[in-house]
């Protein structure tokens, strides 16, 4: 097993791992932290499948499953809208979520049709299978949608931080590095046009912030909870 691959392993595990701490540690789970671990499991267990694949539909199937990790974005701008104590309008939610289903779909056209994968073959880099691949028409969507999420993403905090004082301040920081560090690996890995991602990984780390965030909040709300009776 390629150091690649034993990477992508460790991220799925890691992943698992964050769920169940999810699940058992926080009581009052909510659930965009629960969408957002369970399909980071799965996007986790796509990445590592490709890395494993012998034949190009092995990993055709397997980046289907990588596509999951299009809700991520989305889950992390509602869990940081919730978290910061903001109400996202009703359009922009609905909107967003039918962008991010549509996106799935496109994906899952891959191997039918060349909307959104117009070629691909599969590669090996040091006994490591990847899927090569140029992009189709459809696939503006995904940066367009990425790039949204992201958006209001950092309107929320940045508000949060300028005018809001009833959240923490070191949290919404924390929350802040995770996402512009996830973004800027993004950009560095498309520009440079590496043949494997590091982003899932750093989601998994990403996973370990809000999953500290979420354990924190519970211990605050059940302390308010005993000064209050």
């Amino acid at each position: 097993m390629s150091t690649i691959e034993v990477c992508y392993l460790i991220a799925t595990i890691a992943a698992a791992a964050e769920l169940l701490t999810l699940r058992i540690s926080v009581r009052q789970q909510s659930p965009n932290h629960m969408l957002f671990f369970s399909a980071l499991l799965l996007a986790s267990c796509g990445y590592f499948a490709v890395s494993i694949s012998k034949t190009v539909e092995e990993a055709v199937l397997a980046t289907k499953l990588t596509y999951i990790s299009t809700f991520l974005p989305l889950f992390v701008l509602f869990t940081i809208a919730e978290f910061c104590k903001t109400r996202i309008p009703r359009p922009i939610t609905y909107g967003l979520t039918a962008l991010t289903i549509a996106d799935m779909v496109f994906a899952c056209s891959i191997g039918y049709s060349k909307l959104f994968y117009r070629e691909y073959a599969l590669g090996t880099w040091k006994g490591t299978s990847y899927l090569f691949r140029t992009y189709g028409p459809l696939h503006i969507i995904h940066y367009i949608l990425l790039f949204f999420d992201i958006l209001f993403a950092l309107l929320i905090i940045f508000r949060t931080l300028r005018v809001k004082r009833n959240v923490s301040r070191r949290s919404v920081m924390f929350l802040l590095f995770g996402l512009c560090l996830t973004m800027l690996v993004y950009y560095f890995e498309r520009k440079m046009h590496t043949p494997f991602d590091v982003v899932p990984i750093l989601y998994v780390l990403f996973g370990t912030i809000y999953l500290g965030i979420a354990i924190r909040l519970q211990r605050y709300d059940a302390s308010e909870a005993m000064l209050t009776e």
